[in-house]
């Protein structure tokens, strides 16, 4: 969303941006959002746009942490599960490694078990840094550790969807996408199981593939698809395109 409480970071018009994808947000069952950010500090917690979204959205959520850290403040990891389905657990983490330009998020990835019916389904996003491979490959290694290998420890046939800003390049990044698909196994992109479609444009300003939804032990009905909505005047409501699948538990 690049919603930032640091507004001069902010793309412009973010109040007007987040009204134009509320119009939308019911039509999903689960809706996974990024850059959602809250600033907080030890007398202080600046949550007036993700209680927005609860207002309207109709169904649960898990949302990120409040940070341990402050410099004196410091943004939580900007995280936002929304799911018509109940949830049973959830847990998020705090990445250990960041760029310094990225000192003042808390970037992370946030995790919820769903009960539907009487299956089981983890939903995983995450926000990796934009700046630095090295980081972000640390940042994954972070996520199968922490978050996958628990929960297939657990459950060999979990089935598990992850979806999110990962800042890697599908598209023009070989090495670094082929470290994710690696690191992530045994869960794999959508597209890279469809030979007949390419990866989406997902960050236009600079036609790179950055957002991708992976999956494991969940039939896949809708391969991925960009989602672009915009407010009433054409603004659109991020600076990434959305990406959005169906899937049938």
């Amino acid at each position: 969303m690049n919603i930032h409480s640091f507004v001069h970071h902010s793309y412009p018009h973010q109040y007007n941006r987040l009204e134009g994808l509320l119009e939308h947000i019911n039509e999903y069952d689960i809706v996974c959002l990024q850059e959602v950010f809250s600033l907080h500090t030890p007398v202080s917690d600046t949550g007036v746009r993700k209680k927005r979204i609860l207002d309207v959205w109709e169904g649960h959520h898990v949302k990120s942490k409040r940070p341990e850290r402050y410099l004196p403040c410091v943004q939580d990891s900007g995280l936002m599960i929304l799911s018509k389905f109940p949830w049973v657990a959830s847990n998020s983490i705090v990445f250990k490694k960041w760029s310094y330009t990225e000192i003042l998020c808390s970037k992370g990835a946030l995790h919820a078990h769903l009960k539907i019916g009487d299956e089981s389904l983890h939903i995983i996003t995450a926000h990796l840094d934009a700046h630095s491979k090295g980081v972000r490959e640390k940042q994954l290694q972070q996520i199968k550790d922490e978050l996958i290998a628990p929960i297939l420890k657990s459950d060999p046939n979990a089935k598990i969807v992850a979806s999110g800003d990962w800042n890697i390049d599908a598209i023009g990044d070989k090495e670094s996408y082929g470290f994710l698909q690696k690191t992530l196994a045994p869960l794999v992109n959508i597209v890279d199981e469809d030979p007949t479609i390419d990866h989406p444009i997902t960050f236009p300003r600079i036609k790179k593939s950055l957002d991708h939804i992976l999956y494991k032990d969940i039939h896949c009905t809708m391969s991925t698809r960009v989602v672009e909505y915009t407010t009433p005047d054409g603004v659109p409501v991020s600076d990434h395109l959305g990406v959005s699948a169906s899937f049938s538990v």
